[in-house]
């Protein structure tokens, strides 16, 4: 997914990029993503739909290719991988984004 990016907003938060309506649940997983053209951090997210407020997973990346490893301690119906890109100027790629349950061992 290719986003261009005329002007910058006030915040990560005013312009976002979202995988929406995953279901997950318990147990470990592993998020994985490449975002090519970054100008500074990004903060990501892996959160709640109806509650963004609730975060399962977050951190910030400046770099090309990010791993980010959690645990989900409830099953959750309706989570999202958010990527703020507010205050990003430019062209962003996004590829490989993935998302894998660990198995339990």
């Amino acid at each position: 997914m290719n986003v261009n990016i005329s002007a910058a907003g006030n915040s990560p938060e005013s312009i976002t990029v979202y995988v929406p309506n995953l279901v997950l649940p318990t147990g470990k997983y592993e998020l994985s993503f490449k975002a090519e053209g970054l100008k500074g951090e990004m903060p990501y997210e892996v959160r709640s739909m109806k509650d963004p407020k609730t975060v399962y997973a977050s951190g910030t990346t400046d770099s090309e290719t990010t791993l980010e490893t959690f645990d989900l301690n409830e099953p959750t119906e309706d989570a999202e991988i958010v990527f703020m890109i507010g205050e990003q100027t430019g062209s962003i790629t996004f590829s490989d984004v993935t998302l894998y349950k660990r198995a339990n061992l």
